[in-house]
């Protein structure tokens, strides 16, 4: 929906494993994405990022790997609105460190904990 991001590294893959192993870094400057439409509240978001990102890790492609991510940031902002009707939510110049093993997400933003599950 707007904005910009250069992404830089390398990315390679192994189709006997079933994977794809990554080292890359993201350049977002004011990248925006809204969620289409629902009727679930929680489902509704439109946001901005801005910050450098880097990524390293496999990437699985098949149920025999493991999809195993760690994902960094000294300095990410967002800002835009969550739910619905929507609520202001942002901040601005915090870390990001965060790991996906699997489906679990889990990790620090801004110093709190954070995560979900896929």
């Amino acid at each position: 929906m707007g904005g910009r991001v250069h992404v830089l590294g390398n990315a390679t893959a192994n189709a006997v494993q079933g994977s794809s192993f990554v080292e890359l870094e993201y350049d977002f400057e004011d990248c925006a994405y809204s969620a289409p439409p629902s009727t679930e509240p929680n489902q509704n978001y439109s946001l901005v990022v801005t910050g450098h990102v880097t990524q390293q890790g496999t990437l699985a492609v098949q149920p025999s790997s493991t999809t195993a991510l760690v994902i960094d940031s000294e300095s990410i902002s967002v800002s835009g609105t969550v739910y619905d009707p929507p609520i202001e939510y942002g901040f601005m110049g915090c870390e990001l460190a965060v790991a996906q093993q699997g489906s679990r997400v889990s990790g620090t933003l801004c110093g709190r904990n954070t995560g979900f599950t896929f």
